[in-house]
């Protein structure tokens, strides 16, 4: 038993020990003596944390963690053949839809994966699959699953895929794309402005249901790109 005076400087030093003791894994609980000091019983209690079998061992991890990216594979076991140029699949080069898509993901990826781990433990337990998910690493095939999953954790809620606009021309870009964006927001859609106007194309977010990214796109962007299929492309004047 140990026993603090009520001396206030005392006591403020005590308290210190007392939560050091907690942070190593100690449990304090105090009561008040009939006389003017206060009694500490120091319990012991569980340290560490096991998971559950149908819970990932590793813990949550940024993109630093691992050289691995959200790539055309994956892009293309997402969305099938419509992220390939021209539908076709073998090999695949993304579409620039597809391609600002996976990049968005990659972007988002840099603080964790904690929504892609829940989804995927879920869905192998829904499957009942094997090996169970507390018994896998990080890597490979797993470390994809995961990309996958939270890229596209909200897709199946989606009533409206979301659409890209793209604006070029040589004059006037900049005011049509922030006119579409403006009609679009007052219209109540969700919509990103992007390109050489407002964010960079990687900063945005990933678009959500029904929503809109508007790209400013120059010459130069428009002649460079391997393949440039936007839902709507707008020329202002050549």
């Amino acid at each position: 038993m140990t026993r603090l005076p009520r001396n206030p400087g005392t006591f403020a030093r005590n308290s210190l020990l007392v939560a050091a003791l907690s942070a190593a894994g100690i449990f304090v609980f105090a009561s008040r003596d009939s006389g003017d000091e206060v009694a500490l019983e120091r319990l012991p209690v569980a340290t560490t944390l096991q998971p559950s079998d149908d819970g990932f061992a590793f813990p949550n991890f940024t993109s630093r963690a691992t050289p691995e990216q959200f790539d055309d594979n994956d892009m293309l076991r997402v969305a099938g053949a419509e992220a390939c140029t021209d539908g076709v699949t073998d090999p695949c080069v993304l579409t620039p839809q597809a391609n600002a898509w996976a990049q968005m993901v990659n972007q988002a990826r840099q603080t964790g994966h904690c929504e892609g781990m829940v989804v995927t433990a879920a869905s192998r337990f829904d499957r009942s699959k094997s090996p169970a998910t507390s018994s896998l690493s990080n890597d490979g095939d797993v470390t994809h699953a995961i990309f996958r999953s939270f890229a596209t954790q909200d897709w199946d809620g989606f009533d409206v895929a979301p659409k890209v606009v793209a604006v070029t021309g040589s004059n006037g870009k900049s005011t049509t794309t922030a006119l579409i964006t403006h009609i679009l927001a007052e219209a109540g859609r969700e919509v990103q402005m992007a390109g050489n106007i407002g964010r960079g194309v990687l900063d945005i977010d990933p678009a959500g249901d029904g929503g809109v990214v508007v790209l400013e796109l120059s010459s130069y962007q428009t002649e460079l790109a391997r393949a440039l299929t936007p839902d709507v492309a707008v020329f202002t004047n050549l």
